[in-house]
């Protein structure tokens, strides 16, 4: 069985995504449509809980600016090892990994 391990990077909220495409248009970048965002949002955790489970190790990282710190590791997960880095997790992490897996 082949098996691979993938570092993932995630945004925490609907409303960041938004921000975030409007300043990659500003900066020359292609457009998504707010709704488009918001409608792709649930399928892409359960896709990337999916994920999770196919990979070897996943890294799990909450997307922050620079300014408030740069990308933060959230949670580390080696089958059905879970290791939490911070406390509370963030919702989409609990979410893709399972309330009950993470207490």
């Amino acid at each position: 069985m082949a098996t691979w391990s993938r570092c993932m990077w995630w945004l925490s909220t609907t409303p960041s995504a938004c921000w975030r495409v409007q300043r990659r248009v500003r900066e020359g970048g292609h457009d998504v449509p707010p709704e488009r965002i918001l409608a792709r949002y649930p399928r892409t955790l359960v896709n990337l809980s999916k994920a999770i489970c196919l990979a070897t190790v996943a890294y799990l990282y909450e997307s922050r600016e620079l300014e408030e710190g740069g990308p933060q590791m959230v949670a580390m997960c080696q089958g059905a090892q879970i290791t939490m880095f911070v406390e509370p997790l963030p919702r989409w992490a609990r979410q893709v990994l399972g309330g009950s897996a993470v207490g």
